[in-house]
């Protein structure tokens, strides 16, 4: 396993970027520990483009941890055609979408149905995780 800084800064960076991880396992899809809105920068200065991993686990609602979901959840869905998975807190759930995501991402949008809201799940596979421990993400212990 590979556990790669994407950034050593703070809510305020400008060039050290925000403190975001990508985990490179062993075995299985790498993904990312929070996804600052400097996120996609760090990745593409290492090579990689923000679709390489579409797997992000939240640690809390901080937007130096969380203000990239929105360019991911919209590349996914409007560039991509899938849904990037979300592993988030079952205690931060409820604020996700309403207090962080919505005034971003809440619109009207046509589906095969006729016109639609706009909610968290339309842009990401989100799984809650129950209490605030550790669990397993492939092989690897987060």
């Amino acid at each position: 396993m590979e556990i790669v800084p994407l950034g050593v800064g703070d809510a305020f960076a400008k060039t050290l970027y925000q403190t975001n991880f990508l985990v490179r396992p062993a075995d299985g899809e790498p993904f990312l520990v929070d996804c600052g809105h400097t996120a996609s920068r760090a990745l593409r200065a290492l090579g990689l483009e923000l679709r390489a991993v579409p797997r992000v686990v939240v640690s809390h609602l901080h937007a130096d941890h969380i203000g990239g979901l929105e360019e991911l959840g919209f590349a996914g869905y409007f560039g991509w055609g899938l849904r990037p998975r979300l592993y988030v807190p079952e205690n931060l759930l409820p604020w996700l979408w309403p207090h962080a995501l919505e005034a971003g991402m809440g619109q009207r949008l046509r589906g095969d149905d006729g016109f639609f809201e706009a909610r968290l799940e339309t842009y990401f596979e989100v799984t809650a995780l129950a209490g605030g421990g550790a669990f397993d993400l492939g092989s690897v212990r987060v």
